[in-house]
């Protein structure tokens, strides 16, 4: 039943899933007291002066927008996007193992689905726990030149695989990991336990690396793209809080379009 739901949004034009997604985002605003205490606690801590209620529609309407992407093909997503940086596209096309950090800003599905129109990519990504929303993801990822990974060891092994092969390797690099996976770093001036999966890649293979993000337009997105330069003889930590700051760059130019109602701080160091 969810599934045909969301077959049924997929449906819809783009700008009336945004439209709806700006309306359940205002009920969520006024009806959800913790959402609100989570996005205000967190752009607090990055000291942005955007009201909060502009950023809960902004992430309802991303989640909205997963939906239309998820279940719409890949080729009609793509000529949904537009490149700020042609360079890119060249680089995609390189043949040098490549790194492409996506954090939660935008839609990072549109990204996802972009990039594969170009080259082949595998995405890692962390498989639910329950099986009906596992089987959806499977379904709606379902794309030509597009392979996910999951956030295991065999996860691992393919994406070692496809970097040592000079292909291309996409994660979500600001979720909280499991316990051992990570190490505390500053982000957005505050402890936060971080993945540092994406430098040891990195390190093992010389991968070049870029931060990446599809924005929204008024007819789809505009991916946002800026390589990240890897100093030499960095340890696994010290890369991975330089792939924070990078991260956190990306963020501040489009803060608006970051996913704030995420509890990133969980825990404590």
């Amino acid at each position: 039943m969810l599934e045909l739901l969301c077959r049924l949004l997929a449906k819809l034009p783009l700008h009336s899933v945004r439209r709806l997604g700006s309306l359940l985002g205002t009920l969520v605003y006024c009806a959800s007291a913790p959402t609100r205490a989570v996005v205000c606690s967190n752009l607090a801590q990055a000291q942005l002066a955007i009201h909060p209620k502009a950023v809960i529609q902004a992430n309802v309407r991303g989640l909205l927008e997963m939906v239309w992407v998820w279940f719409n093909p890949a080729s009609r997503v793509a000529a949904r996007c537009t490149v700020g940086d042609p360079a890119l596209v060249a680089a995609l096309h390189s043949g040098h193992p490549t790194i492409l950090l996506t954090p939660h800003l935008g839609c990072f599905e549109a990204l996802a689905k972009w990039v594969s129109q170009q080259a082949p990519l595998t995405a890692m990504y962390r498989r639910p726990t329950k099986r009906w929303l596992a089987a959806l993801l499977d379904a709606a990822r379902k794309t030509p030149q597009l392979t996910m990974a999951s956030a295991d060891a065999s996860g691992v092994r393919l994406a070692l695989k496809t970097l040592k092969s000079g292909g291309l390797l996409g994660i979500l690099p600001d979720q909280v990991p499991k316990q051992g996976e990570g190490v505390w770093l500053p982000w957005f001036g505050r402890e936060a336990y971080t993945i540092t999966l994406p430098a040891k890649l990195q390190l093992a293979t010389q991968a070049r690396v870029f931060v990446l993000a599809a924005l929204p337009t008024a007819s789809g997105w505009r991916i946002e793209s800026y390589p990240v330069n890897v100093p030499q003889n960095l340890s696994a930590v010290a890369l991975t809080a330089h792939l924070n700051q990078a991260l956190e760059h990306m963020v501040r130019r489009s803060p608006q379009h970051y996913a704030w109602s995420y509890k990133r701080y969980k825990g404590q160091p």
